[in-house]
């Protein structure tokens, strides 16, 4: 237990002294091994009840990457995020080129799927202090890991643009990098950046069952589909996805709109408008559920360090009822704030 609540510490620690010692983008271990920090910490604080809820969280990683041969990289990371007190091991894998369109990946690897799964964890790609609600803070099936072989074909450019086809096959999903579910699932994501400059179109999902699980359906569906669209124009960047997903007996709906705009050198601002819905699939008089929000805010990024400030408007109910909160006390209208300093080397 003592080396669980020290995890957070030991890793803050790791990355300062980097830090200290090389200021690069990436630190140069020994030939062929890289080693990258990045993490984020922060507060919200949530008028869901008649008295006002705040919690931290934070989101530290360390990832090393090393070239075994000419075209051939192992990727490993180690993570610590709240509200989870310990340290996981988020990714590892092998990345090779069978060729200059072909890749393969085998091992622990983010599902490619939508838009930020692979990213989720880097806040500084992302001018929000909040994932989507279709990545984050809902159950929607999106944002796993999985145990398993992914190939990797790249098409050059063509009248219609250029395409890139990620196919996979899995023997485990790792839900939010925790406990591995045995699991058979198949998959991909076609990516299609088209002739009209600056849009670029994604739609990526999975199928299969879950094995081993216990209770009265020993092999649940679990399946997520999801499309993808952003159009990049000037200092604008507007974002749109829409998922559907199945996990055991639920099925769930998501979606989101978001404009970015560049301010100023190091400046930007969004505004996303989301929405997350769930209902029972067993039969239940369980009542369906939904949940609205907008939210914006600005972002401030230097060489390495940044800023976000977010401030949302929610309505409908929530997934889970905090442990701390009287269910019959929580407001079906509610405001959040955020504010996150993050750092990556």
């Amino acid at each position: 237990m003592q080396n669980q609540r020290n995890a957070p510490r030991l890793l803050l620690a790791a990355i300062a002294v980097a830090t200290f010692h090389l200021h690069a983008a990436a630190i140069e271990v020994a030939p062929g091994l890289e080693v990258h920090g990045f993490g984020d910490a922060g507060y919200v604080r949530e008028s869901v009840s008649p008295q006002s809820r705040t919690r931290a969280e934070h989101d530290l990683s360390l990832l090393g990457t090393f070239q075994v041969f000419q075209g051939g990289r192992v990727w490993t990371q180690l993570a610590h995020l709240s509200p989870n007190d310990h340290m996981r091991l988020d990714l590892l894998f092998f990345d090779g080129e069978i060729d200059a369109q072909t890749t393969v990946r085998i091992g622990q690897a983010r599902l490619p799927i939508g838009v930020f799964n692979e990213t989720r964890d880097v806040q500084s790609l992302r001018a929000s202090a909040s994932l989507p609600l279709l990545y984050a803070g809902d159950p929607v099936a999106i944002d796993n890991a999985l145990r398993g072989v992914t190939l990797d074909r790249r098409y050059g450019s063509t009248a219609l643009g250029s395409f890139q086809v990620e196919a996979f096959v899995a023997w485990g999903l790792v839900p939010g990098g925790e406990r591995e579910e045995n699991a058979r699932l198949a998959g991909g994501r076609l990516t299609w950046v088209t002739a009209v400059n600056g849009l670029t179109l994604k739609l990526s999902g999975y199928t299969g069952h879950l094995r081993d699980v216990a209770g009265p359906n020993p092999k649940p569906l679990e399946q997520a589909f999801v499309g993808s669209a952003r159009y990049e124009a000037g200092p604008w960047t507007l974002t749109a996805e829409a998922a559907n997903s199945r996990a055991e007996d639920h099925a769930y709906g998501a979606g989101y709109i978001q404009l970015d705009r560049q301010l100023a050198p190091g400046w930007r601002a969004f505004l996303r408008a989301e929405s997350v819905r769930d209902h029972a699939l067993d039969g239940s008089d369980e009542a369906p559920r939904r949940h609205r929000r907008i939210a914006f805010g600005p972002a401030w990024d230097a060489q390495h360090w940044g800023l976000r400030l977010e401030a949302g408007r929610n309505s409908g109910r929530l997934a889970e009822v905090p442990a701390d909160i009287a269910p019959q006390t929580l407001r079906s209208r509610w405001n959040d704030y955020r504010v996150s300093v993050n750092y990556i080397f």
